[in-house]
């Protein structure tokens, strides 16, 4: 196999681990008993934040990658966000506990489509990552790979 192909391979399991973060989540957030440990709140956790410090040398070479970290770190910020929240709703008194609860749904609400604008920014990313990659010469991914500083 490849540089080439095991990245393309790589970048394949990312989304696929992206994905399933994002399920596990929204699982989560509606209430599901859903271990902790499947869904990370720090960045660098995840199976992306372990891919961009693996091959950062490469990915920060692509134009289309650009983004990446920034948007990566921002969707877990959110996320992270989103579990401090619901670990801290307002539960209210018997006179405001349908206003809290009413407040708290929109509160919900706003924070996964947030999350979820920021997924879809990041499949979209990695969906040009691999277009991009896949554009790319296996010698001058290999030279990428084995010289950080060439960018030719």
């Amino acid at each position: 196999m490849t540089k080439k192909q095991e990245l393309l391979l790589k970048l394949d399991l990312i989304k696929t681990e992206h994905l399933k973060w994002v399920h596990y989540a929204e699982a989560k957030f509606k209430g599901l008993d859903i271990n902790e440990n499947l869904t990370p709140v720090k960045h660098t956790d995840c199976a992306c934040g372990k891919m961009i410090a693996e091959n950062g040398q490469i990915i920060y070479h692509l134009k289309s990658a650009h983004t990446l970290m920034t948007d990566h770190e921002e969707f877990h910020k959110i996320g992270e966000d989103l579990y401090h929240f619901m670990q801290n709703m307002e539960k209210g008194n018997l006179l405001t506990k349908k206003s809290v609860e009413k407040k708290n749904r929109e509160m919900l609400r706003n924070y996964a489509e947030v999350l979820r604008q920021l997924s879809n920014n990041l499949l979209r990313t990695f969906d040009n990552i691999n277009n991009e990659i896949n554009c790319i010469d296996d010698e001058k991914i290999e030279a990428m790979l084995t010289n950080p500083d060439s960018n030719d």
